[in-house]
């Protein structure tokens, strides 16, 4: 059974998978440690250990892309539910669906990304959208789109790696998703890794805090155009599987995605958008006077 401890640790006993897909678990004791950013594990309530006693296992909070039922990854374990971390996943048993349910929505709040909201200085006028509107922006016109860049501020106190130099897309240019889905990416100041909402169309690559994204101006946007190469990561962070890059001039954008065949749709896909806009621009070269 779960429950708070005097410090109002969310905390309790679940049976954990002792190796992915082994089918064997094992009863630990978790305690949820929010300020710390991880969820601990012991071999026991840490009140019947020796004093000073560490954890089993830790789970890194901000490395958790999903949290969820696990019903149908294990159909014959009951109340059971997954945390996914990249390429790795924790699968739990709870003692009842109540224990269950509550895990998973602890976990999928604290887990969430917080990014500080912005002021607007001015209302909108014109054509001008009001969520669009900034301190102060540079217009650029990249793979012809124009683009609004967000000028940084050296005294800003976000926390939230690059995203104060973002990228906005003028709301006419939505369109049709080619694919979406959560990734996990390294921060550019900070070097950090959370979790992201992608969504690639035929011109951008975007990313967004959630996956409740329409409407919402993107954390960030990449222009096809300005994409060099999309490849697997190969001898840069050994610890991290299905990882691939998206390479500009600017920077490189470490992307982890839950399973091997998700970083190959996800490069598949963005290269070939970037094959069929060389296409075009050669087309146009061939087509001058």
């Amino acid at each position: 059974m779960s429950y708070q401890d005097k410090l109002g640790r969310p905390c309790g006993f679940l049976d954990l998978e002792d190796k992915e897909n082994s089918g064997h678990f094992v009863r630990r004791f978790f305690r949820l440690e929010a300020q710390k950013g991880v969820l601990e594990y012991y071999v026991d309530n840490p009140s019947n250990l020796p004093e000073g006693s560490n954890p089993v296992g830790t789970i890194q909070l901000q490395y958790i892309s999903q949290v969820s039922d696990a019903g149908k990854q294990k159909p014959k374990v009951q109340f059971c539910f997954v945390i996914s971390i990249g390429g790795r996943k924790y699968f739990l048993k709870a003692d009842s669906q109540n224990e269950q349910e509550r895990w998973i929505r602890i976990l999928t709040d604290l887990t969430k990304i917080k990014v500080p909201k912005q002021d607007i200085p001015r209302q909108a006028d014109g054509d001008c959208n009001a969520e669009e509107i900034t301190k102060s922006y540079t217009t650029e016109i990249v793979g012809g789109v124009v683009l609004k860049r967000e000028d940084s501020d050296d005294s800003s106190s976000s926390s939230d790696e690059d995203e104060h130099t973002r990228y906005m897309l003028p709301s006419k240019s939505i369109r049709e998703p080619i694919k979406m889905g959560f990734c996990i990416k390294q921060g550019a100041r900070v070097k950090s890794w959370k979790r992201r909402w992608f969504v690639l169309d035929s011109e951008n690559i975007a990313y967004y805090k959630s996956d409740t994204w329409q409407g919402k101006t993107p954390l960030k946007s990449i222009p096809v155009m300005e994409i060099l190469d999309v490849r697997e990561s190969r001898g840069i962070h050994l610890n991290k599987d299905n990882l691939f890059e998206i390479v500009t001039s600017a920077r490189v954008f470490y992307c982890q995605c839950d399973t091997p065949g998700d970083m190959q749709d996800w490069m598949s896909k963005i290269t070939t958008i970037m094959l069929s806009k060389e296409g075009m621009q050669r087309k146009k070269v061939c087509d001058r006077p």
